[in-house]
């Protein structure tokens, strides 16, 4: 958790996985953090056919819904019967219309929504005449542009060094729909990638949320289609 972290929003990271019992389809496995306590749900989504073969997978209106019914019911379950006044779902693929649609309509009842898509690029930047990259929390924007490039990881400003081998890329926020500003959801994700207890550093590239979900992923892609899954994340680490 970090100082400031709202109680009564819920974040969601959503993933995609193909299960290697069922062939030529795919999954979708999600993962969130509740509460200010930073507990963590699983979440595992419904099978559905991708159209294209070599497309971003993107869920159909009805799957997008029946996903977001049970996280919404999950978070309203942990704590303590009160549902969220807030919703924020990060993705790593941009959201189509009948797959947001579908979102929406299931958290109707949650007064503020952010739909977010991040993803990585291989690009670097570089500060002029300074020996270190730019530093962690920079946050960088072009002129008729909604992508903005976010440092995660990048030069500590209190330990003045940068903590690693290599010059850091940037999260790349692709898009983002609903009512936060560009600035709230570029500190929203600066506090979740600080959330990785099982590892011993300052911050992560990802926020937990598709840390989270992308590493459930990996492991329910090794179970059968009726076998159960645990919903605490407990069981994944």
């Amino acid at each position: 958790m970090w100082a400031g972290m709202p109680a009564d929003t819920c974040y969601v990271g959503v993933s995609f996985y193909r299960p290697e019992a069922e062939r030529g389809s795919v999954r979708t496995a999600l993962a969130q953090v509740f509460t200010s306590r930073g507990e963590g749900m699983v979440i595992r989504g419904q099978r559905f056919e991708l159209e294209e073969a070599y497309s971003a997978p993107h869920m159909p209106r009805n799957l997008a819904a029946d996903l977001m019914h049970k996280a919404i019911g999950s978070y309203t379950t942990v704590n303590n019967g009160v549902p969220p006044r807030r919703l924020v779902v990060h993705k790593t693929s941009r959201y189509w219309s009948d797959e947001l649609e579908g979102l929406q309509s299931a958290a109707s009842s949650v007064p503020f929504q952010t739909y977010v898509t991040l993803d990585e690029r291989d690009v670097r930047f570089v500060r002029y005449m300074k020996n270190y990259p730019p530093a962690r929390g920079t946050l960088c924007t072009m002129e008729g542009v909604q992508e903005a490039f976010l440092f995660t990881r990048g030069s500590i400003t209190i330990q003045r060094t940068y903590p690693g081998p290599y010059v850091p890329k940037p999260l790349v926020i692709v898009e983002y729909v609903g009512d936060s500003p560009l600035e709230h959801i570029a500190h929203e994700i600066m506090g979740l990638s600080k959330l990785n207890w099982n590892a011993a550093l300052l911050a992560n590239f990802h926020p937990i949320t598709l840390q989270f979900a992308n590493r459930v992923g990996n492991i329910l892609s090794a179970a059968g289609p009726n076998d159960p899954v645990a919903s605490q994340f407990r069981f994944y680490m």
